[in-house]
């Protein structure tokens, strides 16, 4: 069995793909015939396995030519022996050769290689090689684009939009410059469900998508698509100097990300690949890491140690809490307008007036708690007229990486920490609401004090994490208190067992919360915590100093009775969509 590498032998791999030969690859970019033994085996086992390895090897070919701008010295075409004519060539007779298949992942795989087939020839093509926008209103798939994307939003569980406004039809209109791509996504509900959420839930650029679907895929895989399109948009570029490249901000400079391999330095000399950082935002559920998105883009900072990290002294430079007004020494998230507080909250401060706003995220319309998160966000006013948000959230430091895990540390009590900038500010495919409340300048001052000594005692290990107990949203409901006193209105309370979960763990609950006596359903559930970790607990600092236990089956909500109220950011969204609260303090 003879192996060549596709990449250095396009024209023989072409070839043999057209004249039907029994064609295999293998994972690391070689290709081969099938012996006849091996044809043997597959008339009895089926072809569409070894058939998607080929599809998905033509489409690796794809993305590596798609990491080099496309530099044409003046030619207006491509010569025949140059790579990327060779894989559109190639990429052809693969669709020819395996399409009409009736196995769904090999279909998926022949529509990656048509989208990167359409993206190279509009790659290669000059910036005016499509139509104007004036023609695109009148193209025959605007129409069929725009009832597709209405559809789509419809189907959603949670979006803040229901119809299709002027924005989002621009960038139907854009796609619509692109007629393959108009014409290929609406056939393919995989890659037309991508699209949507990039241009129309995140607002992100609509040629990239296009001409870089490999770049696209890297960035959504990251989670970076939902940073972007949250805050900074404009951090994504296009440019079209002599060759088309794709940058990304890195610490306010633009930076190539069409090679994952080229290398970056971010502040305090901290040194790093395109793909170890994207691998840092890929691993964010399991571990924090050394970077976040800030209003300068990737940036070097810890949003648990609040500091960037030094790589010569191999240690976090975390700010101190014990400076005067010392949240300006925290990265810049962004500032908002008047008119776009009033957007978020239906509510806006008056000016030179601080606000506070208790915040809740939800992934499904319900009371689910395993899928929602509450977080504190801070509206400082600045000298150019507009608010600079803080938005912190208390975490449990330690991510379960598997539902088992999950069930282990369910009712356990875990080290928990302050999250700046807070994760789910960033969660773009949730629901968002809050309520905001003007302060003046003492409870300003008091909040701050609060969040400065909260957030040192996290550093000293003094604060803690339970998913029923003291969770992210009981951490603002306590900051609420402290500074409203008798007026915090009651943000996230519900029942215990009265909230909603999903997957596996509503399984395991829903035979007990449907026990109609409440003091035995109470006697049961409180049985079920136990079994997963209430009374395991960890050693605290506490205030006083001195180390204390803490668990769940110690706290506060443990010892409220049967009807115990726990804290589930769903019901703030819901209670804030429902208009329960008054608009004004």
């Amino acid at each position: 069995m003879s192996v060549q590498r596709i990449d250095s032998s396009l024209l023989n791999f072409t070839s043999a793909i057209a004249n039907g030969d029994s064609v295999a690859c293998n994972k690391t970019g070689g290709w081969y015939r099938d012996g006849w033994l091996m044809s043997i085996v597959r008339w009895f086992t089926g072809t569409a396995a070894r058939d998607t390895n080929v599809v998905e090897a033509v489409q690796r070919v794809f993305d590596e030519i798609e990491k080099k701008p496309l530099v044409y010295n003046g030619r207006k075409t491509l010569d025949a022996t140059d790579q990327p004519y060779l894989a559109l060539a190639a990429g052809r007779v693969v669709i020819e050769r395996y399409s009409g298949s009736k196995n769904a992942k090999l279909n998926a795989a022949i529509n990656e290689v048509a989208n990167r087939i359409i993206a190279l020839e509009y790659r290669k093509a000059g910036a005016d090689d499509y139509k104007s926008v004036e023609e695109a209103s009148a193209f025959d798939p605007l129409s069929n684009l725009t009832t597709q994307a209405q559809k789509w939003m419809d189907q959603q569980l949670v979006f803040d939009k229901t119809k299709v406004d002027d924005k989002q039809k621009a960038a139907l209109q854009r796609a619509c410059r692109y007629p393959k791509f108009a014409e290929q996504i609406s056939r393919d509900s995989i890659t037309r469900g991508k699209f949507f959420k990039w241009a129309l839930r995140d607002g992100l650029d609509v040629d990239i998508f296009v001409q870089f679907p490999a770049v696209r895929k890297r960035l959504s895989s990251a989670f970076l698509d939902k940073r972007l399109g949250r805050l900074g948009q404009e951090h994504l570029k296009m440019t079209k100097t002599g060759s088309k490249d794709v940058t990304l901000s890195f610490e306010g400079k633009q930076v190539s990300i069409l090679d994952e391999n080229s290398s970056v330095t971010l502040s305090k000399g901290y040194q790093m690949t395109v793909k170890a950082a994207f691998d840092v935002f890929r691993n964010k559920n399991k571990d924090v890491g050394n970077l976040e998105w800030t209003k300068d883009g990737i940036t070097n900072w810890h949003v648990f140690k609040h500091g960037p990290w030094n790589p010569s002294s191999e240690k976090y430079e975390s700010i101190s809490f014990d400076k005067k007004d010392w949240w300006k020494q925290l990265p810049r998230f962004e500032s908002i307008s008047s008119e776009e507080l009033q957007k978020r909250f239906g509510r806006t401060l008056k000016p030179g007036e601080h606000g506070m706003a208790a915040k809740g995220s939800r992934t499904t319309p319900d009371l689910n708690s395993l899928d929602a998160h509450g977080w504190l966000e801070v509206f400082i006013p600045n000298d150019s007229g507009t608010y600079d948000v803080l938005p912190i959230g208390k975490y449990a430091t330690r991510f379960p990486a598997s539902w088992k895990e999950y069930i282990g540390i369910a009712a356990a009590t875990e080290p928990a920490g302050l999250q700046y900038p807070e994760e789910n500010v960033y969660r773009t495919s949730r629901q968002h609401a809050g309520l905001l409340k003007g302060l003046d300048s003492r409870q300003f001052d008091l909040l701050m004090e609060n969040l400065g000594s909260d957030m040192k005692k996290a550093h000293n290990k003094g604060l803690v994490f339970q998913a029923l107990g003291n969770n992210c949203a009981a951490w603002v409901q306590t900051v609420f208190q402290r500074v409203l006193g008798d007026k915090t209105p009651k943000l996230y309370d519900i029942v215990y067992h009265e909230t909603e979960l999903a997957g596996p763990a509503s399984y395991v609950f829903a035979p007990f919360k449907a026990i109609p006596n409440v003091p035995v359903k109470d006697f049961f559930l409180k049985g079920l915590f136990r079994l997963f970790g209430a009374a395991k607990g960890i050693q605290v600092q506490g205030d006083d100093g001195k180390s204390k236990f803490m668990s769940l089956s110690n706290s506060e909500f443990w010892k409220s009775g049967p009807n115990a109220e726990t804290h589930n950011p769903a019901i703030l969204v819901d209670r804030v969509l429902k208009g329960h609260f008054a608009t004004s303090n």
